[in-house]
């Protein structure tokens, strides 16, 4: 290891956990039930394995953009926000207008 061109000696390292803050975006523009459908396991895949000192939000998007949930450190609200998003019958928008 090199520090301004000088070899330096290694004396150990250390794994360390930090929180994550981090914007979970979600495409809600596809017209098929199966795109959305995966795209709500892998959002609840990621929520699952948030930490309780993680802050996340969460975002849709499609023509416009949709806020679904502020920064949060309450993985309930995140998995709320998922389980708000409804697969629409076929022919239907994708995500509300403002």
């Amino acid at each position: 290891m090199y520090e301004d061109g000088v070899e330096q000696k290694l004396i150990g390292f250390k794994r360390v956990e930090a929180p994550i803050t981090a914007l979970l975006l979600c495409e809600f523009a596809a017209n098929s039930y199966y795109f959305i459908y995966d795209m709500k396991n892998a959002a609840w895949a990621f929520a699952q394995q948030l930490r309780p000192q993680d802050y996340v939000a969460m975002m849709t998007f499609d023509m416009n953009t949709q806020i679904i949930t502020d920064f949060t450190q309450d993985k309930r609200q995140i998995l709320q926000g998922i389980n708000s998003l409804v697969i629409p019958a076929s022919g239907k928008r994708m995500c509300s207008t403002r």
